[in-house]
């Protein structure tokens, strides 16, 4: 939630290319590095108590790092993404692009889960961490290509659509700090409501850190998680 506002103001100072390219690679690169020092800590005996808890946090913070990134991803891809396509091929439809995407991204959200469950149910944890490191540094490899593929293929993609309404320019010029993007932040009459939602999604609605822990404490496996 902090580095939101970051990620965005950065994106709008950024070429567009450039500014995919880098939040993939700081989505991936992040999650390889945090799923490297999670197998350092399971390759550690129990008397390396300090290094444990260095790599142990250290695996934490590049993970949230890496949220910023998938967020940075997502403003990047499907900002306008489906729009520049839809109006390069006449014969496309918007809403019927926008349900193939939306498709897409349901059934990778289903997928991806299960994957990683049956990884970790039938290896080690440490074996299963050597993995993710594997698939993040290739993906990224591979995504990086394609991406640059789309974008040499649909130009329109680079472009950035600009406005002539000096009062929306105004209010839309990116903060030059983190403090004043988030004093702006603070300023929004929604905020309470933000807040209140990121906090019940954290402990209720998302079946994440919380609830994964719960269910392994009830025996639950991890191909059933």
């Amino acid at each position: 939630m902090l580095m939101s506002a970051y990620v965005g103001n950065w994106l709008d100072r950024h070429d567009r290319h450039f500014g995919a390219q880098a939040m993939l690679a700081l989505n991936n690169l992040t999650v390889a590095i945090s799923a490297a020092l999670l197998a350092v800590c399971l390759s550690l005996n129990s008397t390396s108590g300090a290094l444990y808890l260095i790599c142990l946090c250290s695996s934490v913070l590049f993970f949230s790092v890496s949220n910023a990134g998938s967020l940075g991803e997502k403003i990047a891809f499907t900002k306008d993404w489906v729009v520049v396509l839809a109006n390069r091929d006449k014969k496309a439809v918007l809403s019927t692009q926008n349900s193939i995407l939306t498709m897409i991204d349901q059934l990778s959200a289903v997928l991806a889960p299960l994957i990683a469950g049956f990884i970790l149910s039938y290896t080690s944890y440490r074996t299963g961490c050597i993995i993710f490191v594997g698939w993040n540094a290739f993906d990224w490899l591979l995504e990086a290509i394609l991406l640059r593929s789309v974008y040499r293929a649909v130009p329109e993609l680079a472009t950035r659509i600009r406005t002539t309404n000096t009062t929306y320019e105004t209010f839309v010029q990116p903060s030059t700090t983190p403090c004043q993007m988030i004093k702006v932040y603070l300023r929004q009459k929604v905020f309470p409501v933000a807040v209140a939602m990121a906090l019940l999604y954290l402990t209720v609605l998302a079946f994440d850190g919380i609830s994964v822990s719960y269910g392994k404490t009830e025996g639950l496996t991890e191909s059933v998680l």
